[in-house]
């Protein structure tokens, strides 16, 4: 009876280490499928002169046969510092300006884009943004000082 018992214990624990090593081989598989998209400031102005242009550089990392219909720089006087998820929207967020280079279109990605502005004196708050898929991408914030 002890052999019986020991015997069904061990198909036990083999049966599920091999549905343990399914489920991780499938979430591997599922992961790796999955796009990544990743939005990042490259060039960071953080002190300006009014009235003078500032450009900002940012990138998108996504795969090669992404595109993005939108993607800018969003700004205000106001910070909007929390984390901000790919849910998101700009329409959600508390950013009253943007730039308008990038902003319809249908852009290939990966890839760094660039545009300039000028501001009056003060602070400015800004971050990149691009909307990939149903994805919407944001950078982090970055204060911006104009003298």
């Amino acid at each position: 009876m002890k052999k019986l018992f020991l015997g069904s214990g061990l198909l036990l624990i083999f049966l599920l280490l091999i549905l343990f090593n399914q489920k991780k081989a499938q979430r591997e598989i599922f992961l790796s499928q999955t796009p990544v998209y990743k939005i990042a400031l490259v060039k960071l102005p953080l002190n300006a002169s009014a009235n003078e242009p500032v450009e900002f550089v940012w990138n998108i990392t996504a795969p090669d046969t992404a595109t993005t219909p939108t993607t800018t720089i969003y700004y205000s006087p106001i910070s909007s510092p929390s984390a901000l998820t790919i849910k998101d929207s700009p329409s959600a967020v508390g950013y009253s300006n943007w730039l308008t280079d990038y902003l319809s279109g249908n852009f290939f990605l990966p890839d760094t884009f660039s545009a300039t502005a000028s501001f009056l004196k003060g602070t400015i708050f800004y971050r990149a943004y691009a909307k990939v898929g149903d994805q919407h991408l944001w950078s982090e914030e970055i204060k911006l000082t104009v003298n």
